[in-house]
This record gives structure tokens, sequence and C-alpha cells, in this order.
């Protein structure tokens, strides 16, 4: 059906491509030369037959060892012929191999047009960033630029520590250490045993260097070669907040003495310690002498005592002994805290010295007590005034401390539980979580005031240390008074 233009006749052509030629086909792109291990990569195949025409094609990709291939296709808007006939993306894989080699084999309509040997690269091994303490300066993290072998363990799992640190740097983590990777694998967490000495950048003493071992940690999937290096210790609060790190400390002591009690200062409980030995040093603040005056053997019973008060001490409780302060004196005693950085926190302490004896307080349980959250928590104690081996009176003829053999009758008491906020001591109606003002917790709330103390099941945060303070003096002299306090952590319900 040609058209006729003259003397002539234009028949119109269709012009198709010619099958698909292997030997006429070509490729481009790194992923057929050389690639990372782990590193996504990518090559194009072009499709031509035998006169280098476009061409529609069925490509197909294969590798020795196997490997998955994505291939793509897409089509040219004006002539409808895919311009290329594909673009293939993988990811190659390699097991630590120096110069491990794919070969990978490209099939056009199932004819092979292309065989490339393609050498596999380790991927770069992970880096060693940083060596940081941890704020609460009981843990040491390492930390790498990227995944590592160790991710996605069995939650809780322990690594032994001698497995990814070297001898040198274990030595400074203390006695039997614990460490874990987070589920990452790109965060190292090491937990000090008793002993350690590592020190970050900034301290008095040299810094700690933590070294990799060889053979220790690799990309994730083992695509690489073993991490090497090391880090100095470093503590970011030394420059951000150094107060994050300061010990934080209480002074315990009784407000009152009577006549031969046992003066105590305990400065347990010391915060941001680390774990670690701190050092301890008693000064008397202030001193106020009786009202009536002070003799001459008064005033050299207070030089004795400051000069008996240690400057460098390793215990939170130093005994003062009995009969320590002149008779209507008060004094302020000050303890200071150095923890191992050399940073240091004070706190302090009143005691009047009376001239009649104070009660005996007690808790039961002792300096801690672990609990469940889901049951109720009684905390008892005992209370009374000293008597028989337990107390002492002061003989004015002998002008000594002797021991109280009995009392005619016991008075009663009135009792106060408080707790330990902020350093200080407070009602326990500032602990949101007991809820005290609520209706159902009326009943909880009374034995407040008396010697066993109550606390709702499902109150206390799992974790977290509460100290309560027991408080006991007499109805009509509350300045004779004295108290005992008591840990308690609450724990949630042990699997089962």
């Amino acid at each position: 059906d040609g058209e006729t233009i003259g003397d002539k006749v234009a028949v119109p052509l269709t012009v198709t491509p010619a099958a698909a030629s292997a030997p006429s086909t070509t490729t481009d792109g790194p992923g057929l030369v050389s690639v990372t291990a782990g590193e996504q990569t990518t090559f194009a195949v072009f499709a031509r037959d035998r006169f280098n025409n476009p061409v529609p094609a069925t490509v197909t990709v294969t590798s020795a060892p196997t490997l998955a291939f994505a291939i793509a296709t897409g089509t040219d808007n004006k002539t409808g012929i895919p311009l290329p006939a594909a673009f293939v993306t993988y990811t190659p894989e390699t097991i630590r191999v120096l110069n491990q080699m794919y070969v990978v084999t490209v099939l056009i309509d199932g004819v092979v047009a292309k065989t490339a040997n393609v050498l596999v690269a380790p991927a770069p091994a992970p880096k060693l960033l940083s060596a940081t303490l941890s704020p609460s300066l009981a843990s040491v993290d390492l930390a790498f630029d990227r995944q590592t072998n160790r991710a996605n363990l069995p939650a809780g799992y322990t690594v032994p520590c001698s497995a990814v640190v070297t001898s040198a740097s274990l030595s400074s983590l203390g006695s039997g250490p614990t460490c874990v990777f987070d589920p990452t694998g790109t965060v190292f967490r090491m937990v000090f045993g008793p002993g350690a000495t590592a020190m970050p950048t900034g301290a008095v003493s040299m810094p700690t260097e933590f070294t990799l071992r060889e053979n220790a940690v690799a990309a994730a999937g083992d695509i690489s070669y073993n991490a090497s290096g090391a880090a100095r210790l470093r503590l970011d609060a030394f420059t951000e907040d150094p107060t994050l790190v300061t010990p934080v400390v209480a002074l315990a002591a009784p407000s009152v003495v009577g006549t031969c009690d046992e003066v105590v200062l305990d400065a347990g409980g010391v915060s941001n310690a680390g774990g670690r030995a701190v050092n301890y040093a008693f000064t008397l603040a202030k001193y106020v002498p009786p009202k009536d005056g002070e003799t001459i053997a008064d005033q050299q019973k207070v030089a004795a005592l400051v000069r008996g008060l240690p400057q460098n001490s390793s215990s939170p409780r130093l005994s003062l002994g009995r009969n320590t302060l002149p008779s209507g004196s008060s004094a302020t005693f000050r303890v200071t805290a150095t923890n191992f950085l050399s940073l240091s926190g004070s706190a302090t302490a009143a005691v009047t010295q009376g001239g009649r004896p104070v009660p005996l307080v007690s808790v039961r349980g002792g300096g801690g007590v672990n609990a469940l959250r889901s049951t109720e928590l009684v905390l008892e104690g005992a209370a009374g005034v000293p008597m028989g081996e337990a107390g002492f009176v002061f003989d004015s003829v002998s002008g000594t401390c002797v021991e109280l053999a009995s009392l005619a009758s016991q008075p009663e008491l009135k009792f106060q539980w408080t707790v330990m906020v902020g350093g200080g001591e407070g009602s326990l109606a500032l602990l949101p979580e007991l809820n005290w003002a609520a209706a159902i917790n009326r009943a909880y709330a009374a034995t407040a005031a008396s010697p066993v103390l109550r606390i709702p099941p499902n109150s206390l945060i799992p974790g977290k240390q509460y100290v309560f303070v027991l408080t006991a003096h007499a109805p009509l002299d509350p300045s004779y008074r004295a108290s005992d306090r008591v840990s308690v952590v609450a724990a949630l319900e042990p699997l089962t």
C-alpha cells in the first residue's frame, strides 16, 4: 500500500532489532572490577544485536561463590527499548580472606555474554573511637565507629574482658570485672571490680590507656580484618560539669548526747565514689561553750578532741568516745570526702552535749534491706533509755563514766520515721510514690509515728535506694533524741 509521488512509489518499512548478541553486549560499572565486602555495588548491562543496536533481552547473573543479585530494568521513553538492558546490584561478602575472588557471569537470553573475576577486598576494620569513664565512675565504655561481630549477643551475655583488651589494660579494671557488648556491638562496657585503678585524662595520676587484643573484634559478619588500636580513658564531666562526679556526702550524728553517751559520726553512703576507696577528713567546724562558761578542763578537753580528729581516714565512721564534750556545750563537725579523682564534697552535723541519758534506737535489718516491690515493706524499730551494760552515767565523785545498773521504769518515747532526700532529712510525704495523702494509704501513713513503719505494696521504685530514719525522743524533752537508719532497695518479682 505505497504512496505514489510522481513516478515513484514510497513504501513504508518497519525495521526491527535483530536478536540480542552476546558478543556485542557490553557491561559497565565497578561491580565487575573490584568491590569491598559488605558494601553495596552495581554494574549495568547493555544488550545489543550484532549490528550494535540496543535491543531488549533477558538478563541473568550468576556467581561462584553464590551471591544474591537484584536486577532492575529501565525503558527509554521515546523508543521503548530498555537502555541499558539491566542494572545489577549486589553486596559482596567475605570471611576475612585475602584477595577473595568471585567469578561473576552475565547471560543474555541464556547465552554467556561476560565473565569477570571480581576482587573482593575486606571491609574496613572497626575503629576504636574512645574510652569513656561512665558518670557513675563504675565502668568504662569502649566505642567503635561501626557495628562489630559481637552484635546481637544474648541479653546479659558476658564476654571475658581478657578476650577484648590486653592484660596491661585488664589490670586497671580491678579484680573480677564484668564485660558486655551492647546489642549493636558498637559499645563494649567494662564494669570495674574491687581494687580498680583506671584513671581518666585530667586526673592527678597518669591516664589509663586501653589497648585492643589481636583477633578480638572485627566488623559485623566477619567481613573485615581484626580491629586494632588504643584509646586513653577520658571523663567528659571533668570539662562539662565536675559536680556530676563530685562526692555527695551526708554526715549522721546524734543531735544531743547525754552524760557519757558515745558520740559517733557516720558519713557512710557517699555517692560518686565509683566503688573505690574514699578519703575522709574530720574537723571541728564550730564550737559553742556552755552558757555558764567553761573551765580550763573544758578547754583542754576540746583541744584534745581537735588534735585527735583524723585527717586521712579510710573509714567513714568515727567514734569520739564518751564524755567527749563539756556538759552544756555544742559542736559542729565537718567531714570532707575525697574520691579517687581528687574531687571533694563536705557535710556537717551538730552535736549538743547534755546531762542525761539519750534513748538508744535501732532498726532491724542493720545497714541494708532488700525487698520485693510487690509485697508490703515492714521496718521494725526499737528504742529505750540506756540501762544495764548498754548505758553509762557520769559519777561526779570518781569523775569517771560508770555502767548504769538499772532504771526504776522505762519512760514512754515518741517516734518519727523520716527519709533522706537530697542529702538532708525530710518527711516521708516528700516521696510522691508513697502517695500518703490518698485515703487508702492513711493507715500506712499513721505508722510513720510508730516504731514499726509499713510501706504499701507496689509503692517503691525498683532499683532506687531509700534511706529511712527512725528517731525517738522523750515526750517532754524532744532535745534528748537519737536515731538509726536503714537502707532499702526494692526489686521486681524474680522471673520463674
